[in-house]
């Protein structure tokens, strides 16, 4: 469903769809649609993104990494790729503390940045990231939502137990909630197994090491 559509199930389920003056802004269930979504794809998996917001500053070889990124994959320069490589490997390459200059060919990360030798020698270059993030800020209707649609509705039913929590109504916030966490939460911990296993040949040493068959659990 889209954004426009959740947010009319919410307050449909909720008893407000047609309230005059709802208690829930679009801002407050967006709100909670990002928090829950955030929660969600801890476990079924970040968002998977390439990132080209970053172009290089000749004798600069320190980037921020750009905002929402959670873990970093691959760093490509100019359409090369980069050895990663860690902060001791990166002090020898450093000798007396200056950064040498030319085409990057190396990256190490550090505190929210990533560091370049040699430091680029020109400006405006391309640097690539193939990373892995959260889900963006959901300002708007229109914002890009990246949970996938086969759980669309657990996120409308934690939601709304975070509605109902609200009012002080326990009763249906402990329903919403044990479906979330009974329910849809396992079945995102096998979406994800199932996601990591996608293409791969089974290999199975013992039954008693198999977890799951395509009949399902074990």
């Amino acid at each position: 469903m889209t954004l426009t559509q959740m947010l009319d199930f919410l307050r449909r389920m909720h008893n407000e769809e047609n309230a005059t003056t709802p208690n829930w802004s679009d801002a407050e269930l967006l709100g909670l649609i990002e928090a829950r979504t955030n929660e969600a794809i801890s476990v079924i998996g970040l968002v998977e993104a390439i990132d080209t917001s970053l172009v290089s500053v000749a004798s600069q070889d320190s980037y921020t990494i750009p905002t929402g990124v959670t873990y970093l994959r691959r760093v490509y320069y100019d359409n090369q790729p980069l050895k990663y490589i860690n902060s001791r490997q990166l002090e020898a390459r450093n000798s007396g503390g200056i950064a040498p200059t030319g085409t990057p060919r190396e990256f190490t990360q550090f505190a929210g940045s990533i560091i370049l030798t040699p430091a680029p020698s020109t400006s405006s270059d391309v640097i690539k990231l193939w990373v892995e993030k959260h889900q963006d800020a959901l300002t708007s209707v229109a914002s890009t939502w990246n949970m996938p649609s086969i759980f669309h509705h657990a996120i409308a039913d934690v939601v709304l137990s975070d509605m109902w929590a609200k009012d002080l109504n326990t009763g249906l916030m402990d329903r919403y909630l044990n479906k979330w966490t009974t329910i849809h939460t396992p079945k995102m911990q096998q979406y994800a197994r199932r996601k990591k296993r996608r293409g791969m040949p089974t290999t199975v040493i013992d039954s008693d090491s198999m977890i799951e068959t395509e009949w399902g659990l074990v």
